[in-house]
């Protein structure tokens, strides 16, 4: 990499932001109270004996982080006045969750979900009414369209066809019980925010901020980058290493991919095929841990297992598929001649590593708190102190006055970017649960397929993909966990790999059309066709839609079973891979190219790969004896040269 382009990874001086004067003090003064809160409940601090009932910490959330929406986002774009019943907006919510606040106690013991005061039900309808335009303003007309008809469902739940159908209840009973029950705005949702994911969102701004994303992607260059395609490979390692901190694939493709994208351009990528790597890169970071996105905390809280577990289980699959990935690109870029980068162009390994250890010692810490410490709370609070005080005293970057406010504002955007989107998916939540649909869909699942296993994985697998198109991950995970996840579980399959595939098939959407929200972003920076650019990550992210299929089969993928049955399948399952991908790009390193899509090398490589991907013993006999005499003319080949030497 040139010296050029290396200061402008390096550098993390952002643009002005565009938050002036009272409207940014009340950014940062309402950001700072919220951080302030989470810290005085998350470590148990208490007031004359008294510590904050979750109830009262929530609603000071709420208070502090949903007002930035109508601050920093307009309710139609070219605005940039906040208008005046914007101003309303953000009055009204801090006052509707100070009155909550205030009421904490009867709320509780006044069962206020059943009978609510006059006041109480003003209070309820004006904060779900702002909840649902913040919900537009940040998730788009699309998720708004999904979260209204679910808030209004128990309005209509009993006119439903049967596989919908619920019980009936009237407006009032309705908001009653999402503002003031136990369930939905108040429950699930605002408990993953409140103790798990505040945290790991104010280490990941401190980390992306004083450097981190881009001493990760000279890391990934320094690595791979003179290697064979190597700006490709630097996207996928890149993408998984910004992924592991940021877990969402928008962010992720447009910071990472307006670095790696005209890289890969230049190097003689087609533009569809370089938007296309960085889409699927992007989509994966979602997976790998130590830091996924919301999905998993929910997925934790539902489960009741430790958020560890579920990352520990979600390691092997990520794994497997940034190593396919990777496999993918070095096959195209042998096919292509495609080198990597001249020495020149690439930074020292010894002094990136030398000027951003604290990156690295920072998710060490991290990892040691949450998978042996097991202080999940805690442990994204400490780690960034620990980061803020090694940036400081070893002077890798000093910050000054402006810097540490722009990195607390960063931190607001980033936390209520999520809170209208999690209270979105607490009113499906609510709505599901409250009419009972989330347990009458599950029996009519189970009966329309009969008691078929496989038959239950596809109708969730297609119902995944479908409701991903308009839901975000979260939005859609939760509506199948409730519904689809059940009917599996019963049917055998081991829970946390059940919610995985669903968690796995959420998240296509943004890689396959109609919809690739993914491959938009990485078409647009790459000045490609969307088409073109869709169906291509599509085709690299084919693991996306078999992995799950095979990890439900064989729980030992996701650390449920022994480690040498884990061993074995994750051999077999990526030997496999190399043949799907040689049939895919009609390369394969040791035999070359394949020749044309129709030639029978790339025919025997398929079914090659398909019965070692398959979780049997017979099959992966089967896969290896065909792999064996794909391979044995070039053996033969290589024994002649070496006897004839002889």
């Amino acid at each position: 990499m040139d010296e050029k382009l290396r200061i402008s990874v390096i550098s993390t001086d952002v643009e002005t932001s565009k938050l002036q004067g009272i409207a940014r003090k009340i950014f940062l003064i309402l950001t700072l109270i919220g951080v302030g809160a989470a810290v005085f409940h998350i470590f148990g601090f208490s007031i004359g004996g008294h510590v904050m009932w979750p109830r009262a910490y929530y609603s000071i959330l709420i208070a502090c982080y949903l007002p930035l929406i109508f601050i920093g986002k307009r309710h139609r774009a070219g605005l940039q006045e906040i208008p005046w019943f914007d101003w309303a907006a953000i009055i009204l919510c801090i006052l509707c969750c100070i009155y909550i606040f205030f009421n904490t106690m009867d709320i509780e013991y006044k069962s206020w979900e059943y009978y609510t005061p006059p006041l109480g039900l003003i209070v309820g309808f004006v904060l779900c009414f702002l909840i649902l335009e913040a919900a537009r303003r940040t998730g788009g007309l699309l998720f708004f369209g999904v979260v209204t008809f679910f808030f209004f469902f128990p309005l209509f739940a009993h006119f439903m066809p049967r596989i919908m159908e619920g019980i009936g209840f009237t407006l009032k009973e309705t908001v009653s019980y999402y503002v003031f029950g136990s369930d939905t705005l108040f429950g699930l949702v605002m408990d993953v925010m409140g103790n798990l994911l505040m945290g790991f969102l104010v280490f990941a701004v401190a980390l992306n901020y004083s450097g981190g994303g881009p001493f990760f992607l000279n890391l990934a260059y320094s690595l791979v980058g003179g290697a064979r395609g190597g700006p490709a490979k630097v996207a996928v390692i890149g993408s998984g290493f910004f992924g592991s901190m940021c877990g969402d694939v928008m962010t992720n493709v447009t910071t990472t991919g307006s670095i790696t994208i005209p890289a890969m351009k230049k190097l003689g990528y087609r533009p569809e095929y370089a938007g296309a790597v960085e889409a699927c890169a992007s989509t994966g970071g979602v997976l790998m841990p130590p830091i996924m996105g919301a999905t998993a905390f929910i997925m934790a809280q539902i489960l009741g297992i430790s958020y560890a577990d579920v990352a520990m289980a979600a390691a092997i699959p990520a794994i497997l598929f940034y190593t396919s990935l990777l496999i993918q690109v070095d096959a195209y870029s042998a096919k292509m001649g495609l080198r990597g980068l001249p020495r020149d162009q690439i930074p020292s390994t010894k002094k990136t590593l030398k000027e951003g250890w604290p990156f690295l010692f920072s998710l060490i810490v991290l990892v040691i708190l949450i998978f042996y410490l097991r202080v999940v709370a805690l442990a994204p609070f400490y780690t960034t102190g620990i980061l803020m005080l090694t940036v400081i005293v070893w002077k890798w970057r000093k910050l000054t006055r402006q810097q540490w406010l722009r990195q607390l504002e960063e931190t607001g955007k980033a936390i209520s970017t999520m809170i209208p989107i999690l209270l979105g998916v607490g009113f499906i939540i609510g709505s599901l649960t409250r009419t009972g649909v989330a347990s009458s869909f599950s029996r009519e699942v189970i009966h329309l397929a009969g008691d078929n296993a496989l038959l239950l994985l596809v109708m969730g697998a297609f119902g995944s993909f479908v409701l991903g198109m308009g839901m975000t991950i979260s939005a859609c995970y939760i509506f199948l966990a409730m519904t689809m996840a059940p009917p599996l579980v019963a049917a055998g399959f081991d829970p946390l790999a059940v919610h995985l595939f669903v968690m796995y098939y959420s998240m296509l959407s943004f890689i396959t059309p109609p919809v690739a929200l993914g491959a938009a972003a990485g078409s647009a920076i790459a000045g490609a066709s969307f088409v073109k650019t869709a169906f291509t990550s599509m085709r690299m992210g084919f693991v996306l839609f078999i992995a799950p299929f095979t990890f439900v089969y064989t729980p030992s993928l996701v650390l449920r079973g022994s480690l040498s049955e884990a061993a074995l399948h994750i051999f077999t399952f990526l030997v496999g891979i190399v043949f799907i991908v040689g049939m895919i790009e009609g390369y394969i390193m040791g035999l070359g190219l394949l020749g044309g899509i129709y030639r029978p090398k790339r025919l025997i490589a398929l079914i090659t790969g398909i019965l070692l991907i398959i979780p049997s013993t017979y099959t992966a006999v089967g896969g290896a004896v065909l792999g064996f005499l794909l391979f044995l003319p070039m053996m033969v080949r290589w024994v002649r040269k070496v006897l004839g030497r002889s």
